[in-house]
């Protein structure tokens, strides 16, 4: 589905970015900075899963609760990347 595909995309971005600020991170990048930028692509993604909902037609109580888990789940997966960049 188009929100289990977003699901995918999103944690692939975060990791990718957790990468590049881990990498910024040993050349003395800021750490506010490289939080902000994960919480950045962290709420375009929550913003594209609610998006999802608008190509229904009519409301979707189930859909509306896997976008909510959907949100839930990339909110504590980049929690887990942020910590991991903390010393």
């Amino acid at each position: 589905t188009i929100l289990k595909n977003l699901e995918v995309q999103a944690k692939k971005r975060l990791q990718t970015e957790y990468g590049l600020s881990a990498t910024a991170l040993t050349n003395n990048a800021s750490i506010s900075k490289e939080v902000a930028i994960l919480n950045a692509w962290e709420d375009w993604y929550t913003k594209a899963f609610e998006t999802v909902s608008d190509m229904s037609l009519e409301k979707n109580q189930k859909l509306n609760d896997e976008i909510h888990k959907a949100k839930v789940e990339l909110q504590r997966y980049n929690s887990k990347l942020k910590e991991k960049l903390r010393p």
